[in-house]
């Protein structure tokens, strides 16, 4: 019987949206940031690829 109510529990919990939403959108907002973050670093080594390796092949 106690497992029932605990199970009621958690299923109005995620109802609700309590921890559960909070917890999705920290995920989602880490995605965001991870992504933007990697984004800006390929951005940045092509930049670096194309300055330095294209730059003196291209006088060559």
């Amino acid at each position: 019987m106690a497992g029932a109510a605990h199970l009621k529990m958690k299923k109005n919990k995620t109802v609700s949206g309590g921890k559960l939403s909070f917890g999705r959108a920290i995920v989602i907002w880490g995605v965001i940031i991870i992504s933007l973050l990697v984004g800006a670093i390929g951005a940045l080594l092509l930049l670096v690829l194309i300055i330095f390796g294209g730059g003196p092949k291209k006088k060559r």
